[in-house]
């Protein structure tokens, strides 16, 4: 039995030690989530949500200077505060497969405008406005796949505006893949249109010519593809993009934010089980669009709930586990205590007597008087003088 209650302690201080050493592992050695998030110059976003509860700050860093805020409360989008934005850009693209596109990405708010001026020195530029980064590539191969059979058809369609809105596929015959994005409702492009021809060899008057206007709807990203269908030209592109842009509201009361500027790593306090998060922003550089940069995030875990988790379980199993040793070892106890009882012989009750026979003569039993059936001496016996030697009568000798 005492082997067994020994085997207790040693499973249940086994137990208590593996706990403790697997919640401290689990918090110091644990690798979290890491998100990442592209952003091209000028661009804000913020960070996806990390728990308040289990993290108590965001680690940013990035091999490009950026912009952090901490905001108390997901800020809103100002429709009113606009930021505008304006790049200009000079391509020369090559006929062929190979170095025939180029491309532009940004991350617009709702609410944003974007307004594209272009012009080409040949025919076959197209210009397409892409919602995402998802199936531009596969896009442009089907487009490319496509070329071939219809080259014919290329040319009558080259200086009609293509508008993916108010497309008619009956008549525009400019690509077979028109009609299956139109039964498939590929909401992946936005616009699509040609390019008109300037004349010039090598640049054009780009703000002579009519712009297109995207109203952006919804938050994400949107490439613009400058694409050259022209297999036997060079063409030489001209690109002026205004770009309205909507942002965050962050200085306005409800929001406190502490600001990490222009560093490649930053660290945004979480407040406890708050609605605190993180807003990161590029200042504006020259090659804007042209290149993004990611940012990575991580949780830094809050080492005091942890803490708290490693003593207060641990401790609670470690006092269910003595009160079940506890219980077994009272039960052990009192098992002892009742064979004892039935075991002992009858000599060891002092206060019992028992009749004592012989097996060969059969004898009346002895009766014993003890000390407190015997009667005292009589009274005078003790307390009385002795008779005077007067009253005895001496006895006559014969």
């Amino acid at each position: 039995m005492t082997s067994k209650i020994s085997g207790w302690f040693v499973l249940s201080a086994v137990f208590i030690v593996a706990v403790f050493g697997l919640f401290f592992t689990f918090t110091e050695r644990k690798t979290w989530p890491e998100h990442r998030i592209e952003l091209s110059a000028t661009d804000q976003r913020l960070i996806p949500p990390a728990s308040t509860v289990w993290c108590e700050a965001i680690a940013l860093t990035s091999d490009h200077p950026f912009v952090a805020y901490q905001v108390s409360q997901s800020p809103h989008v100002n429709a009113n505060h606009l930021n505008k934005q304006k790049v200009s850009v000079s391509l020369k693209l090559g006929g062929g497969r190979s170095r025939n596109s180029f491309k532009l990405k940004y991350f617009l708010l709702t609410s944003s405008v974007l307004e594209i001026y272009s012009c080409a020195s040949q025919e076959g530029a197209r210009l397409l406005v892409f919602k995402g980064e998802h199936g531009v590539q596969e896009y442009l191969q089907k487009l490319s796949e496509q070329q071939n059979s219809d080259d014919s058809s290329m040319e009558e369609a080259s200086s009609e505006e293509i508008q993916i809105s108010n497309l008619d596929c009956s008549k525009n015959e400019y690509f077979s893949a028109c009609r299956n994005m139109k039964r498939q409702k590929d909401s992946s492009l936005v616009s699509d249109y040609a390019v008109a021809v300037s004349g010039e060899e090598t640049m054009c008057d780009v703000v002579s010519q009519r712009p297109v206007k995207v109203n952006i709807t919804a938050d994400g990203f949107y490439v613009i593809v400058a694409l050259n269908t022209n297999k036997e030209k060079t063409n030489h592109f001209g690109l002026q993009l205004l770009i309205d842009r909507s942002r965050y509201t962050i200085m306005k009361s409800g929001h406190s934010f502490d600001m990490c500027s222009l560093s490649t790593s930053c660290t945004i306090g979480l407040s406890f089980a708050s609605d605190d998060g993180a807003l990161v922003w590029i200042p504006e550089e020259p090659n804007a669009g042209r290149s993004s940069f990611t940012i990575r995030s991580r949780c830094k875990p809050r080492l005091a709930v942890f803490a708290i988790l490693s003593v207060f379980l641990p401790l609670m199993f470690f006092v269910l586990v003595a009160f079940f040793v506890r219980a077994d070892r009272e039960r052990i106890r009192r098992i002892y205590s009742r064979q004892s009882s039935s075991t002992l012989p009858a000599v060891a009750a002092p206060l019992l007597t028992l009749p004592f026979r012989t097996s060969s003569t059969r004898t009346e039993p002895e009766t014993t008087t003890t000390a407190s059936e015997e009667l005292p001496p009589p009274y005078h016996a003790v307390f009385d003088p002795p008779p005077p030697y007067s009253c005895l009568k001496p006895e006559d000798n014969k």
